[in-house]
């Protein structure tokens, strides 16, 4: 009856843990991502710019229509109306298309630099999220390691005595720095599902990733690069279009200096004649050009023309500069992890437990150093691993690709896009 009892418990206690396990709501990388695409401050943008869009800017050809009267010793009859009308010429309003058009062009490289900062912020937490998982995955392997030494220093000490309790103290220190820095994984790892669930509309226990690429897929990305045409970040694109913005203003300046006519003007004015005899004139005027304060604004944009363009040249250098230091920073970790890599498994090939078992060792402490051997290496090949994404991060940031359309998921094997 006892033995009945006890077996329905444990069924029930098995039950009610899948049941906690699979009431887990969690999250992709994916997901993650693509809350970029619905941030406030950026739909906000959006919206301003589909406004934008809708409003006419473009000036008309037709600046002003200006009605004048005047009397004449105060009879109606003497009345004088005029019509006057001022002109943008073809020029002025072909410029000025030019600069709505450049500004446009300003305001999509602010969304596109702003949603750009979104997703690398997001892939930032995205790797130390993956990267605390993993450390409390090798951690969890580790716990019975040092169950093991303990019980095999405790034996030692029932055969030597007092002589084996430095070892025992050793390890107790060790073991202490061990649960500290797993008490630190877990903390972190929470506060960063945290953050993430600050992005989505429902929280979840915890970020789920479909599968990275591994370095040899991002060796195999690094070669592809190469090969392709470097894409200019967005301040660079937005100073380039600066530059030419003043461009503009200043062909905008010239263009209505060359514009002759002021204006257009029809006169009528009524007197007591008969209406055949009421006089109806045109008039034209004429802006002569001669050297004005306006000569002098066009020194000021031939010098702020200059300056953008000494501005462009500066930021497209420094650009260069940090996108080939950090693909050299790449290409170095890439070998850096190659080295580690080769280090874990020259070592498990030498003295992994079994491979030691196999050649006849059997010495409890030898087999534990060489299994302590391996979680070191272990921990050493994931922090080469984890500065592999970070520096990966930062050339996709510097090349452009990480906030080009169409947007992907780049901690993807996939790369299946976001924001669908």
């Amino acid at each position: 009856m006892m033995k009945n009892l006890h077996k329905g418990l444990m069924l029930s206690i098995l039950i009610i843990c899948s049941l906690l396990v699979s009431a887990q709501q969690t999250a992709t990388s994916t997901d993650i991502l693509g809350t970029a695409l619905q941030d406030e401050a950026y739909q906000q943008q959006l919206g301003n710019e589909a406004f934008f869009n809708q409003s006419p800017l473009d000036i008309p050809y037709l600046e002003e229509l200006e009605f004048r009267t005047e009397t004449h010793e105060f009879d109606p009859n003497l009345q004088e109306y005029a019509l006057r009308f001022k002109f943008n010429s073809r020029r002025q309003v072909k410029v000025q298309k030019g600069i709505n058009q450049g500004e446009r062009s300003l305001r999509y490289y602010a969304q596109q630099a702003y949603l750009e900062e979104l997703l690398f912020h997001r892939y930032q937490l995205l790797i130390d999220v993956w990267y605390h998982q993993q450390q409390l995955e090798t951690s969890n392997t580790q716990t019975p390691w040092y169950q093991d030494q303990e019980q095999l220093i405790r034996q030692r000490i029932a055969q030597n005595g007092q002589r084996s309790y430095d070892d025992l103290l050793k390890l107790e220190d060790d073991r202490l720095a061990f649960q500290q820095q797993y008490s630190e994984s877990s903390q972190k790892l929470q506060l960063l599902t945290r953050l993430g669930n600050n992005w989505l509309d429902t929280p979840v226990d915890s970020i789920v990733f479909p599968a990275l690429p591994t370095p040899a897929d991002i060796a195999l990305y690094w070669q592809e690069w190469q090969l392709d045409t470097l894409v200019l970040p967005w301040s660079v694109q937005a100073q380039k279009t600066q530059k030419e913005l003043v461009s503009l203003e200043l062909a905008a300046e010239q263009a209505e200096k060359r514009n002759r006519l002021n204006f257009l003007q029809v006169r009528y004015q009524g007197d007591n004649n008969p209406i055949l005899k009421e006089q109806l004139t045109l008039g034209v005027g004429v802006t002569l050009p001669f050297r004005s304060a306006r000569s002098v604004k066009n020194q000021y944009l031939l010098l702020e023309q200059r300056e953008e363009a000494w501005q462009e040249a500066e930021k497209t250098r420094s650009w260069l500069e940090k996108l080939r230091s950090a693909e050299g920073q790449l290409a170095s970790q890439l070998d850096s992890y190659d080295r580690a890599k080769t280090s874990l498994e020259g070592y498990i090939d030498q003295f992994a437990p079994q491979r030691l078992a196999e050649l006849g060792v059997s010495e409890p402490e030898l087999l534990l150093r060489a299994q302590g051997g391996i979680f070191y290496r272990q921990q050493l090949l994931l922090e080469e691993q984890q500065q592999l994404y970070q520096d990966y991060l930062e050339v996709l940031l510097l090349s452009g690709r990480l906030g080009q359309a169409p947007y992907r998921n780049w901690l993807s094997v996939e790369r299946e896009g976001i924001g669908r």
